[in-house]
């Protein structure tokens, strides 16, 4: 699989934990559950580590900085074939994603492609002949692999460009307009479809394509065999929009302040709303039971410790942090079913370890300072030297201890633990 991610790592980025699971992450866990070797090669290296891809290919393991563009990563060609080969040496069936680079700014070339691309009014263009001529002789060498005619290709864009050359897509509807390519080698397939389709459309895509039939939790459609009319949504300066069919509603957060037949009125000119109220009351309530379920699946979250209640209700958070020396195991399930109960979120369940007649005690420190952590990417790009040589450096250390008493009463054991944290940070503006 191909895809891109929103931002990329490598050396002298710093990547922290990721917001929330995109399709990539969700599809990554899938295969690797069901045996697959899981791998990601370029950017992306500590969200990689925390998204279950098995191994983890960059600028480092790529090994020839002769190839560093100076900014992003390798060049688009010379990496991609290097990930073609890397491919052809995975165990099958394997699941892989990349990000490429070269289309982002400073929008440069490798030497000796300054001319052979035309370009356009915007200096991207040249950028973007030159990553598809990248995936061109991508797919000649892939071609030629054992695996190719088995492999179901997803290529996209993590966002639009800033480059805007057509007006019309300087609007509401024009900054979310990415394409999406499902290349099976060897089957027709359908064409150009112009209809619509979200990048949250691409993890229940590949689950059907594979035909799995356990239940998950998608906001988007399987776009192969889903009867469910396309549509998308997104935000957009403190407007929730919802694409489907010929229209575009936008809502604020308490009522509809916009309705444009969006495919015809491309400038966004003709507000709609109180013209046809049908239309506006059937796309808000699905955009409110979109924003409903999403929110309660982030945040209404079911906390338990040895199957025993364990919410502080009014914050939202654990009525209580068992010590993590304390635990014996804890498990997260989505609620998929009604055994969960009422969270739409995640069930967690700890489980506290047994007892004994023991004593148990442990000190341990989680640290990040400017000896370990990676540059700061502003910094970084801009060759202003590392963050710790500024004024301001970035520091992080958290110091826990944790000391456990396991108290015996009768034929009963029971844990006691309690643990200190503390932690200082400084920031560079």
């Amino acid at each position: 699989m191909l895809d891109r991610f929103p931002y990329p790592s490598g050396a002298g980025l710093h990547v922290g934990h990721p917001l929330g699971y995109i399709a990539s992450d969700i599809v990554a866990r899938f295969k690797r559950n069901k045996g697959f070797n899981v791998l990601h090669p370029m950017g992306f290296d500590a969200f990689a580590n925390l998204s279950g891809f098995a191994q983890y290919f960059g600028k480092t393991e790529y090994n020839n900085d002769d190839d560093f563009d100076g900014y992003w990563g390798i060049w688009d060609e010379p990496f991609l074939q290097f990930y073609a080969k890397k491919m052809n040496s995975f165990r099958q069936p394997f699941f892989t994603t990349l990000f490429t680079v070269s289309s982002h700014h400073p929008y440069h070339l490798p030497e000796g492609y300054e001319n052979k691309f035309k370009g356009g009014p915007k200096l991207v263009h040249r950028t973007i002949e030159y990553t598809d001529y990248a995936l061109k002789k991508f797919f000649q060498s892939a071609r030629a692999m054992p695996w190719f005619n088995n492999t179901l290709f997803v290529i996209t864009a993590d966002h639009a460009s800033a480059e805007i050359q057509v007006p019309e897509y300087n609007s509401a509807w024009g900054y979310f307009s990415i394409p999406i390519f499902f290349y099976h080698p060897g089957e027709n397939g359908g064409g150009l479809r112009p209809e619509i389709v979200q990048q949250i459309d691409i993890m229940p895509s590949i689950l059907g394509y594979l035909h799995y039939e356990k239940p998950y939790v998608a906001f988007g459609r399987d776009v192969f065999n889903d009867p469910t009319r396309p549509f998308a949504f997104n935000y957009l300066n403190n407007v929730y929009q919802i694409f489907r069919g010929d229209y575009l509603l936008q809502f604020d957060g308490s009522k509809a302040v916009a309705l444009y037949q969006f495919k015809n009125d491309k400038t966004l000119k003709n507000n709609l709303v109180n013209q046809l109220p049908d239309t506006t009351i059937s796309m808000t309530a699905s955009l409110k039971a979109f924003i409903q379920q999403y929110n309660n699946r982030m945040v209404d979250n079911n906390l338990t410790v040895d199957g025993v209640d364990n919410n502080f209700m009014m914050m939202n958070s654990p009525g209580l942090s068992p010590p993590m020396d304390a635990l014996q195991e804890f498990r997260v399930a989505t609620n998929n079913s009604a055994e969960y109960g009422r969270s739409a979120g995640a069930n967690v369940n700890m489980v506290i370890r047994s007892g004994s007649r023991d004593l148990h005690g442990s000190a341990y420190e989680y640290f990040r300072n400017n000896v370990l952590d990676a540059n700061d990417f502003f910094a970084n790009r801009q060759g202003s030297g590392k963050v710790h040589e500024h004024k301001d450096p970035l520091h992080m250390a958290s110091f826990d201890a944790t000391a456990e008493v396991y108290r015996q009463t009768g034929p009963l054991a029971f844990p006691e633990a309690g643990d200190a944290f503390r932690r200082t940070v400084g920031s560079r503006s």
